[in-house]
């Protein structure tokens, strides 16, 4: 334990525990490193110690033949993982968002733009149960699917851009990115397109990011369009109300730090009940966070989203 009390860190954020994040970088490295990818020097090392400690479970002889049943258990380990974190975040109800209705009802607000690294569907589920009409860059309905066309219409008041993917997305033939027209109809292998066609070649598991690694994919596909229109947002606004974020991703608090420095009217406003313990949590929040606070970069407001009303942060 060092002096603040956490155990450890991953990456740019102090942990308690290990997490499923952590678990799934290790057997990340295991599959790539199975693909002849090395994104870690020392990825062939661990590989190499993990089959050594479960020859006792692994098929095969020799050590090629336990490499590859490794490989193929770490793939359906990848996938439980995700198929689990999926299932989880799925909700029947939405509770303490109400601060985003105000938002999108309020006539001082000309754009609500929704940024998010969580994977869940709330905000559209919220959206959509109260009849209100939002962009995220699928298309028009296809019978009971929408197709990803990076299209974002600029004369919808509200835009949902999800950094990290969501539990909705799913690849189609290993490119196109579909979701269901209802949100939460989660049986991909009942959807039928206009035509009344099934639509084949559907994914396992929903396309969302996970794990320490999990930037690499940033520039890749459906994650890199949604960055762009990301980096787009912070060329064109000046404002941000912040809340969840843990400040451990890297690309993205560079991002951050440069939208904060690019004009001295932009400026972030802090949902947080205890910063304090954010700040210790998060290696490069520490460093800057006094900084910007002091020079009112940052302002913070110390209550959760889920007990704050518009009329709090309006200025």
């Amino acid at each position: 334990k060092d002096s603040s009390g956490w155990l450890g860190y991953t990456g740019q954020l102090f942990r308690a525990q290990t997490t499923y994040e952590d678990l799934f970088y290790l057997i990340d490295q295991i599959v790539i490193n199975g693909e002849g990818r090395k994104g870690d020097l020392t990825a062939g090392s661990f590989v190499d110690l993990v089959r050594l400690k479960g020859r006792t479970f692994l098929r095969g002889r020799s050590k090629i033949e336990q490499a590859v049943d490794l490989h193929k258990l770490a793939i359906a380990t990848r996938r439980f993982i995700e198929s689990q974190v999926a299932a989880l975040l799925r909700a029947d109800q939405v509770k303490g968002l109400d601060l985003v209705l105000e938002m999108e009802k309020s006539p001082h607000i000309k754009k609500l733009n929704i940024v998010t690294l969580n994977h869940d569907t709330l905000a559209e589920q919220l959206l959509s149960e109260k009849g209100i009409t939002f962009t995220d860059g699928f298309g028009k309905p296809d019978g009971d699917i929408r197709w990803f066309k990076d299209e974002f219409l600029e004369d919808e008041k509200v835009r949902i851009i999800k950094l990290h993917g969501s539990i909705s997305w799913w690849q189609q033939g290993g490119n196109d990115v579909v979701q269901p027209v209802v949100i939460t109809k989660n049986n991909p292998g009942e959807w039928r397109n206009a035509k009344g066609d099934v639509v084949k070649d559907i994914g396992k598991v929903p396309s969302f990011l996970t794990g320490v690694s999990k930037v690499y994919s940033y520039n890749r596909g459906i994650y890199a369009d949604q960055h762009y229109r990301f980096l787009q947002l912070l060329h064109q606004e000046s404002s941000m109300v912040m809340s969840g974020y843990g400040w451990g991703d890297v690309p993205i608090n560079f991002q951050l730090q440069n939208w904060l420095k690019r004009k001295p009217q932009n400026s972030l406003l802090l949902l947080h009940q205890d910063p304090t313990a954010l700040v210790e949590g998060s290696l490069e929040l520490r460093h800057v966070y006094n900084k910007y606070v002091k020079n009112g970069k940052i302002s913070v407001l110390e209550k959760w989203l889920s007990d704050v009303s518009l009329s709090e942060i309006s200025h």
